[in-house]
């Protein structure tokens, strides 16, 4: 929690903000911490004061949307709004936030903007960018001197200063814009991978207890919201304990690595779990892909090929394009060239027109009218290696609003 000296606290997320950006609240000179432990119902809270009065309660919001999701959009404001964010939080040493303001303002330097963006960050005292502008200001001297306005922007002063710069040796990386690196993805990896400051559990059957963050679930879904307000708790200062049914713990730690860095590594039976008891029910549309590209790109077996044909012909699929042609083709294929294996018994129970479309099926390779290499689908087609990659961001809403709604009502 951030307390402001006259304006309401606001809550924050301590896990995403170590593994983000751990050293924006060290500063002594900003923020004095108040009150910082471990409790026993789970997670961990901090208190700080803000000292600083330029840190304001919108500055930090602007922050924070920053942590949240690697990004700001910068073009909504104006250049003298982004250089005071920019002058403000670099007392915050968030060096991450800094190099995406200074790279923002580097890139939108041209031949016509240059005389606001130099003014503007010599009025804020701004070293590296004043720099930056008077050296792009050299390399575009005559363009520069054939702007009457422009130069009356500058005033005498600023003029006299890149003028006198004529006589500098510039260096050559003076005006390099590289883009800084988005470690969004890595560091929710991390999150993921040691759970510090996990604040809740999931149980299951086999007794095994899955640690999570509860705010990254709350912010994949509404629904996923709802069901995370009704925690289970014994003992007040129990760690909350949700049950997600009909998955395994295995499934369930298949689930946290989509929803917190896009990448679902598991079988077809755990993605037709997933995705029929948990994708579907909460409404996770990021997740349900993931489970439709892990049975589009898997291998059949005779374990997974009944569970996956009979998921190809459930209504909630009925759009489902890469399910219902893909998939089940695949499955039908192989039931065909695997018949005397399959469980008859468990193939009647899936619906009335399995039968129909296996005949088909069989019906075509008996003609020779049937290969499974032209049944190739966009996302990988029958007999294409499972190769997943990472989604930023997959199933997360992350934003300052979002956020603030998920620490008031979770």
């Amino acid at each position: 929690m951030i307390q402001f000296p006259k304006e309401p606290e606001l809550h924050s997320f301590l896990a995403l903000v170590q593994f983000r950006t751990p050293e924006l609240f060290s500063n002594v000179e900003v923020f004095r911490k108040k009150k910082d432990k471990k409790i026993s119902s789970g997670g961990h809270t901090l208190t700080l004061d803000v000292v600083c009065p330029t840190i304001t309660r919108d500055v930090m919001i602007f922050v924070l949307d920053f942590v949240y999701t690697g990004k700001l959009d910068l073009k909504s404001h104006s250049y003298e709004f982004v250089m005071q964010i920019s002058a403000t939080v670099s007392k915050l040493g968030c060096k991450k936030l800094d190099d995406y303001l200074l790279h923002y303002l580097k890139k939108e330097c041209t031949t016509t903007t240059i005389f606001s963006l130099l003014k503007l960050s010599h009025e804020f005292a701004l070293t590296t960018m004043k720099t930056y502008y008077i050296h792009f200001g050299v390399q575009h001297w005559n363009d520069i001197m054939k702007n009457r306005d422009g130069l009356n922007i500058l005033g005498l002063d600023l003029f006299q200063e890149l003028t006198m710069a004529q006589t500098s040796v510039i260096p050559q990386d003076a005006l390099l814009c590289c883009e800084p690196v988005d470690t969004l993805v890595a560091d929710l990896t991390l999150m993921a991978q040691s759970m510090t400051f996990s604040d809740a559990v999931a149980s299951f059957a086999d007794g095994k207890n899955v640690p999570f963050h509860r705010f990254i679930l709350a912010a994949s879904s509404d629904s996923m919201l709802e069901k995370l307000k009704q925690a289970k708790k014994e003992k007040s200062k129990q760690v909350p304990s949700y049950t997600f049914t009909n998955i395994t713990s295995d499934d369930f730690s298949a689930l946290l690595s989509q929803i917190y860095y896009g990448v679902l590594d598991t079988s077809p039976l755990s993605a037709c779990r997933l995705m029929e008891h948990v994708a579907v029910l909460y409404q996770l549309d990021r997740l349900r892909e993931a489970c439709e590209h892990v049975l589009s790109c898997s291998p059949v077996s005779l374990e997974s090929v009944l569970e996956t044909l009979r998921l190809t012909y459930i209504e909630f699929n009925h759009d489902r394009e890469i399910v219902t042609g893909a998939v089940r083709q695949q499955c039908l294929a192989f039931i065909a060239d695997n018949f005397a294996k399959v469980n008859i018994s468990g193939l009647r129970k899936i619906h009335p027109q399995v039968g129909f479309d296996l005949l088909d099926i069989m019906h075509n390779k008996a003609r020779g009218g049937w290969k499974a290499e032209e049944q190739v689908k966009p996302d990988g087609g029958l007999n294409a290696p499972l190769v997943l990659s990472p989604r930023r961001n997959s199933n997360l809403n992350f934003s300052s609003s979002s956020l603030l709604r998920i620490s008031a009502d979770s």
